[in-house]
């Protein structure tokens, strides 16, 4: 998480696809979790095949830090998570 140059809290992340076709896309759904423990959806990123996306996201009115950004918070990601 950065503050952007409007002030406001922003999520920078990279996401990558591997050892997929080229044909094979997927929707990624990302969560991020507020101070008080609620989980909400900002949205989600299209991949298709051994794609690699890099996004910085204004959180509008998003006031405090949230705890973390996340995929796959309700299983929704098929394959292998993994945290880097």
């Amino acid at each position: 998480f950065s503050v952007g140059s409007d002030g406001n809290l922003a999520l920078d992340f990279k996401l990558s696809q591997s050892h997929v076709g080229s044909d094979f896309a997927m929707l990624v759904p990302i969560y991020m979790e507020a101070q008080d423990g609620r989980v909400v959806r900002l949205g989600r990123v299209r991949l298709k095949g051994e794609d690699t996306l890099t996004r910085h996201v204004s959180l509008g009115g998003v006031k405090q830090k949230p705890k973390k950004a996340m995929i796959g918070y309700l299983d929704d990601v098929l394959g292998n998570l993994e945290n880097k």
